[in-house]
């Protein structure tokens, strides 16, 4: 998975926060559907504020 992503030209281009998010967003929401797993990734801070 992380090498798939990784060969990408705008992962490969983008800043580690993005490559951290990006990772952290299909590794929990798309990834693990495959296995039957169903997990959100964290809150992020404006999401936090707005509840």
């Amino acid at each position: 998975m992380i090498q798939e992503k990784e060969k990408q030209k705008k992962f490969a281009e983008g800043t580690r926060q993005y490559k951290r998010n990006n990772l952290i967003d299909f590794a929990l929401k798309e990834n693990l559907k495959a296995f039957g797993w169903s997990i959100n990734p964290p809150a992020t801070r404006r999401e936090r504020k707005c509840n």
